[in-house]
Order: structure tokens, then sequence, then C-alpha cells
């Protein structure tokens, strides 16, 4: 009857405990009692309970902890995408649309170059564009900040569960080795070991004599004492996890603590750097061709760069700067403004030897400018000799250099040099004689590969000073005079005149200042005199030629290696954002149908169904009720044995 009456107090507790989360159907375990043994005879003694013990799969239980794990991990990580997918999808005042809209302008400035209205539309759209992704990289930083929160909220989190499972197990042990089975405390445990898995990947593991939970695949391992979990924040490093007592990190491999962990490390850490790659391409190129050109006073008088490049007694690959400087060369132009005499001369540069106190000794040496730089900021400053005017056009010179040459007539240049790549041209006279006047005088003209370019007669039927059209859009003027066979001149041609991208490095008359997003403005003094702005390369108001470099540029392959356009760069960007979260969101979908089967599969065999209660309730009142009858029959039959002896 003892019996009957514990396993219907189990059946009690079990519908007691029908809606309870996490509770595990407790069965009784029945077993015959000991016989005892009467004149050689074995007399059985009854029924008495084994055990009662709770209705759990083990296997299924490891397979939920892990689809939980894994759960909790996807959706950390999806959240985080579709905050950042929000940031980048194209639209109407996006940077996609900035940027279309920035070259755009150019475009419509190459066409009026001398209007005023539209070199405030093109500063205008440039502000629209630093504003943007200073907007953004405040966006991607206060995504960083709510996921440092959270990953603070849940390693707390983490640190409180453990402490309380620590306890349980002390009282699980207790009560174990007196004897009792704890299935309340087991099912509080394997609750909080679920919650323990949304968090961090856990599994509940033998230690010892007891039961113990393994945190981040044994790397904190919680019995009857837990270790404290430990958040550490750098720049360098983002979100590490520690250990009480250890050096090195935790290796999170799932759970809603390494979706979040990830977020920060890695999902919003891939957006900045995206966003610094493009910011960085489009100050940079931009910047590079906007010096190369002249606003509406032509060229300038004195220049200080912006931008420092330290130190400035190094090669220039070892030293620190905005931007990268490579192998290349450097064409800077002075002009007498009395006569419109000009020069043109190169600067090579080779970062591996040179430092910016070489090449500062290099300009300074061209006659007409005098150039220092300052070791302290590490700022080039050049200025011109009175008089003169120097610019990084690229322009032609005015005359040919002279490289060797016993006649006196100098031929004189004019145009615009339209070739696709820098160029050294030289002309070599062939046949001796006047100018104009004796017949067979040539003047050959080959590129720095000693290509033949072109012959040009300037003999007999020559009038002396009349245009010669050379390819590529040079003129050449010959002069009267003579020439000797052999005498040969040099002509620099610059399709770049900079290609070693120092200009921009150093901060050469930028439109954009700064070099990282969240810090980039567009050039005060173009806002303050937007004729500043370069346009042209001669300062003429018909001039068009930088306005139109920058208008191709939104169509050149700037980025990711050379191999996409700014704009194609944020399609990308936003296209793979979008990949990640469509991705995300299936594999979700996927592990909570695998969650919801493995539950069913659970609550099949440990749930409470209380229909099966009913009937095992009525077996055992059953059982009760013959249990009680017998021992009405018992005491009936010795009422009749003892009144046989009265």
């Amino acid at each position: 009857m003892r019996t009957s009456q514990t396993a219907l107090q189990t059946v009690g507790n079990n519908l007691a405990n029908v809606n309870t989360p996490g509770y595990s159907r407790q069965i009784v375990d029945l077993a015959d009692r000991r016989p005892q043994t009467i004149d050689g005879i074995s007399v059985g003694q009854g029924v008495e309970v084994a055990q009662i013990r709770r209705l759990r799969d083990a296997s299924v239980e490891s397979v939920l902890l892990q689809s939980t794990a894994e759960q909790g991990q996807t959706t950390a990580e999806l959240d985080t995408l579709r905050q950042i997918e929000s940031l980048l999808t194209p639209g109407q005042g996006t940077l996609h649309a900035q940027v279309q809209d920035f070259f755009s302008r150019w475009e419509l400035l190459a066409s009026e170059p001398a209007e005023g209205v539209r070199r405030q539309e093109v500063l205008q759209s440039a502000g629209q564009i630093a504003s943007e992704i200073n907007g953004l990289s405040q966006s991607l930083e206060s995504l960083k900040l709510g996921l440092q929160t959270e990953i603070e909220t849940a390693v707390s989190e983490v640190n409180s569960l453990s402490q309380t499972v620590a306890s349980l197990n002390t009282e699980i042990q207790i009560a174990q080795v007196q004897g009792t089975t704890p299935n309340d405390l087991l099912d509080r445990r394997d609750q909080l070991t679920t919650r323990l898995s949304e968090l961090i990947d856990a599994e509940l593991v033998k230690a010892g004599a007891s039961d113990g939970i393994r945190l981040a695949s044994g790397e904190s391992f919680i019995t009857t004492s837990a270790k404290e979990l430990a958040v550490n924040f750098d720049f360098v490093n983002g979100a590490r996890i520690f250990a009480q007592g250890s050096a090195d990190p935790v290796q999170l491999t799932s759970g809603r603590l390494a979706g979040l962990v990830d977020g920060l490390n890695t999902l919003v850490t891939n957006v900045e750097d995206q966003l610094a790659e493009f910011t960085s391409g489009l100050v940079r190129t931009v910047n590079a061709v906007h010096a190369s050109g002249l606003g509406a006073g032509g060229g300038v008088t004195e220049f200080k760069s912006t931008r420092p490049v330290v130190p400035t007694n190094v090669a220039l690959t070892f030293a620190n700067a905005d931007f990268p400087i490579t192998d290349g060369e450097l064409f800077i132009g002075v002009t007498d403004r009395a006569t419109g005499d000009r020069t043109l001369s190169r600067v090579p540069v080779n970062p591996a030897a040179d430092s910016l106190d070489s090449l500062t000794a290099t300009l300074d040496a061209i006659s007409g400018i005098n150039a220092s730089v300052d070791g302290t900021t590490g700022q080039l400053r050049i200025d011109s000799d009175p008089g003169f005017a120097f610019d990084f056009t690229g322009a032609l010179p005015t005359e040919v250099t002279v490289v060797a040459a016993t006649g006196t007539s100098l031929p004189a240049l004019s145009g615009q040099y339209l070739g696709a790549n820098n160029d050294q041209w030289t002309l070599t006279a062939v046949g001796s004689g006047d100018v104009g006047v004796d017949t067979g005088i040539l003047l050959e003209v080959r590129d720095q590969d000693g290509l033949l370019l072109d012959s040009v007669s300037v003999g007999v039927g020559y009038a002396p000073g009349d245009p010669l059209e050379l390819p590529n859009g040079v003129i050449l003027r010959v002069p009267a005079g003579t020439l000797n066979s052999g005498d040969t001149f040099s002509i620099p041609l610059a399709a770049d005149s900079d290609t070693s991208g120092l200009l921009a490095a150093i901060g050469a008359f930028d439109l954009f200042t700064g070099n990282r997003p969240g810090a980039i403005e567009v050039n005060p003094s173009l806002l303050k005199d937007p004729k500043q702005l370069s346009v042209s390369q001669t300062g003429q108001p018909g001039d068009n030629r930088v306005a139109s470099k920058l208008a191709a540029l939104g169509k050149e392959l700037v980025l990711s290696g050379g191999s996409a356009t700014f704009t194609e760069f944020l399609s990308l960007a936003s296209a793979q954002s979008g990949s990640q979260v469509a991705q995300a969101t299936n594999e979700l979908a996927g592990l909570s149908q695998l969650n919801e089967f493995y539950t069913e599969q659970r609550e099949a065999l440990s749930g409470v169904n209380p229909d099966e209660e009913l009937v095992r309730m009525l077996e055992f009142q059953r059982m009760y009720q013959a249990a009680a009858q017998l021992l009405t029959t018992v005491n009936d039959t010795l009422d009749v044995l003892f009144g046989i002896f009265r």
C-alpha cells in the first residue's frame, strides 16, 4: 500500500507540473522485496519502490543543447547583419546616390568650366559625400558600442548562471550522498544548462561521481564551483573572452555570445574596412587629379603641404603618410609671368631610396622655385621666385630642352599632350642648314623607347614659326635659324603629372581633407573661394581637362585591386550584405526546424501526457485497492483463527 501511495503521489506530481517549463516526467520503478523463508519455503513479501527517476534521453538533450547554442549564435549574427544591411542599402540620399551625383556634377562642370554655379554644385556634392561617409562611420561605431554592451551583459549572465549551477551541483551531490534522487534539482540544472547553451556552447558531462557542465569546448568547467568569465576590448583584437586564471582567450564556437563577438570582431569590422578602403581610394584619387589642375587664378606662388610625412629623413617606404607613395615620377612646371616662358621638370620618385628631405632638395634645385621641409611637422613648402609661378599640371613647356645642339634655332611648343602615358620625346635634326631655306632638313620624333613617331620637314617650303602637328596634340614651331645634323632636343610629356601618389600623400591642393571615415571634410579654402577649385590644366576659361578627368574617375576601376569602380564597390558591398542576411535567415530557419523536431522528441519522452498519467493513476489506484482488500482478507482470516482458540 505504501508503494501504491508513493506511485500515486508521483503521478500527482507529474499532473501538477504538466505546464511547468523544463519539468521531466517522473516514473516509479518497482521491485519485489526480498522473500522470506518459512519452513524451507520462500514466501514473497510484496513490492517496494526501487527509485523514482526522470524520463530523459541524454542523446536528444545533447543535440538540443547544441542546436540551441547554434540558434543563439545565428540569431545574434543575423541581428547585426540586418543592421548593417540597412546602412548599406542603396537609395535616395545614401552614399551610392551621393557618389553618382558627385561625378555627374563634375561632368556638368566640364561642360561649363567657367560657370561659378557649377563649382558650387561640385563642392556641395563633395560635402554631402563627406557627411554621408562620416555618418556611416558614426553609425557603425554606435553599432559596435551596442554590441560591446550586449557582450558585457551576456558575459555577466553567463557568470550568474554558472554560479547558480555550481550551487545546485552542491545541493545535488549532498542529496545523492544521502541516498535520495533530487529530480527537481536536476530539472532545474537542465533548465539553467539550456539557458547557458543559448549564451555559450554548453554540454552536460560526467565530472567524477557527479555531472558537470563544460563551457566553450572545455575552456571553462562548472562543478561545485565555477570560473568567472571576463571580456576585454581593444582596438587591435576587438572583443576577447577570458576565463578566470587563464591568459589565453576562450575560443567560442556557438551561442549568442559567439554571435555577438563575431558581429563585433568580424561583421562590423569588415564593413568598416570596406568603408575605409572606399574612403581612402576616393580621397586619394580625387585629390591626386585635383592637385594636377589649376583654379581660375592659374599657377600659384606658394604652397604648403597639409599632410605630414614623417620622419622626413628616412626612405618614403618607411615613413608614415596618409596614403602610399609608389615608384613613379612627379612633374612640376614653372612659368615666368612676365614673358610667359614655361619649363617642365620631371622629378623621379623612388620611395625605397628617396626621403622627403632628398626630394625637397631635388625640387629646390629647379630654377624659379625654392623648396624646404619642416622636419618636425613633416610638411613640404614651395615658394616661387619673384615674378614666377608654379603648378603640378604637367602642361607642355613653351620650348624644347636642348640636349646637344650647335644650331641657332630653338623649337617652341604649344597644344596639349593627349597621350595615355607619360613619355619623353626626342627631336633629332637630320640634315643641316637654314630653317625654311635649305633642302633636306628634317626633324625626327622618337618616343622614349626609340620608336619613330613622326618625321617633319623644316627645310625649303616650310615657313619658320608655322605650327607643325605632332602626334597626340603636340604642336611644334621651328623659328628661323640654323639646324645642324645631330642637333638633339627633348620634350617631357605628362599624361599623369604624378604617377607616384606623392601629391595626394603630402596634401597638395586637396579637395577632401582627412583620410579615414569619420574625419572627411571638404577643404575649407575651396568653400571660402570656389574659384580655387581645379578645373583646367592651363587656367584658361574654356579649359576643362581636369574637370573631365575627375568626371571620368567615376568610371575607372580604382578599388578592389583595380577591379571595381566606386559605385560598383558600394553595390558589391551592399549585395554581399544582403546575401549574408539571406544566408543567415535560411540557416536560422533550418536550425529552428531542427530545434522544433528535437523538442518534440524530448516532449514525447520527457513531457507529461495527462491521459497517460490518468491511466497510470487508475493502475496504482487498483493496486492500492487490491492491497487494501488483501489486508481485509488477512484480517478476517486472523479473526476466525483467533476465534477458534477463544
